[in-house]
């Protein structure tokens, strides 16, 4: 920019035959003009500069947002796949308790019929005790009863 020093300006305007108070006048004006345009191209650069300042900041957003979508895919990713890998397992380790379970169910089972059949050869044990027990009783007891009677 031009620096224009209104004092000189003047000095040669009035050397020049204008009157010192136009020439003044002339000088501040074209000071005023000067600045304006100073002005308006400081504006044009500020708008220039906020221009490619939002272009710089759209484009790294743009970037920023693309590298988290992809951060973002990849840790889903990672986490199906961690997913599907505890569903499996908890389905190896569900099957493996079901066949536990079942080997269990078994063996207490056959521990139950083995306890059953000894409580029922047991109880027979026991009926045909009572039944001896009761057959001698009366026997006896007819016995002491013919005694009696004779």
């Amino acid at each position: 920019m031009n620096a224009v020093d209104p004092l000189i300006y003047a000095k040669r305007l009035t050397a020049a035959g204008v009157p010192a108070e136009q020439a003044q006048i002339h000088a501040e004006i074209i000071r005023e003009v000067l600045a304006s345009m100073a002005i308006d191209r400081l504006e044009l650069k500020v708008d220039k500069g906020l221009a490619e300042l939002n272009n710089k900041i759209d484009k790294g957003l743009a970037e920023l947002n693309a590298k988290i979508d992809g951060g973002l895919a990849e840790l889903n990713a990672k986490i199906d796949s961690g997913l599907a890998e505890l569903n499996t397992k908890i389905d190896r380790t569900k099957a493996d308790l079901e066949a536990r379970m079942d080997r269990l169910i078994s063996d207490l089972r056959k521990e139950l019929m083995a306890e059953i059949q000894k409580s029922k050869w047991s109880c027979v044990r026991w009926m045909f005790g009572i039944a001896v027990s009761v057959g001698t009783l009366q026997g006896a007891a007819i016995v002491m009863a013919m005694r009696w009677l004779a």
